[in-house]
């Protein structure tokens, strides 16, 4: 079994989310996901956190508020289990902040961002990942 370690940075304006609209890579069909991105080798998530909000989005953060691990499974292509445990953080993000409307990732990908409320989240068509995100930030309305 393979185990792979990421971070998600949910940044909250008022009662809105960020989200970027991701394509998977193999298959045809969008997904919303917070930024965020692998842990790398001897990194903690706190300061892979931090990173990828500055590599993304071009924000430096400072003490984002841990909201918890997320962990799911998945079969991949070669028929291996692997672990994915999802560290997530939340930055509120004040009025006069303004981010970007399009995202890099380090792959060279462009995917758009967009803020939406829990209400749209829950209706949405689209799959918001990682999974448990939607229900772990209704826990954190306030």
């Amino acid at each position: 079994m393979k185990k792979r370690n990421k971070v998600r940075c949910i940044f909250k304006k008022k009662d809105r989310f960020l989200f970027s609209l991701h394509t998977y890579d193999d298959k045809e069909g969008y997904y919303l996901i917070p930024v965020g991105g692998e842990i790398e080798d001897n990194e903690n998530p706190l300061d892979a956190v931090i990173r990828e909000a500055k590599e993304e989005v071009g924000l430096y953060i400072t003490d984002p508020l841990y909201l918890g691990v997320l962990s799911d499974k998945y079969i991949s292509d070669t028929k291996e289990e692997v672990i994915i445990n999802t560290y997530c953080f939340m930055v509120k993000v004040s009025d006069n902040i303004t981010l970007p409307q399009k995202m890099r990732e380090t792959t060279g990908k462009i995917f758009t961002l967009e803020y939406f409320n829990i209400e749209d989240l829950i209706k949405t068509q689209v799959p918001v990942l990682p999974k448990g995100i939607i229900n772990m930030l209704k826990q954190n309305l306030s």
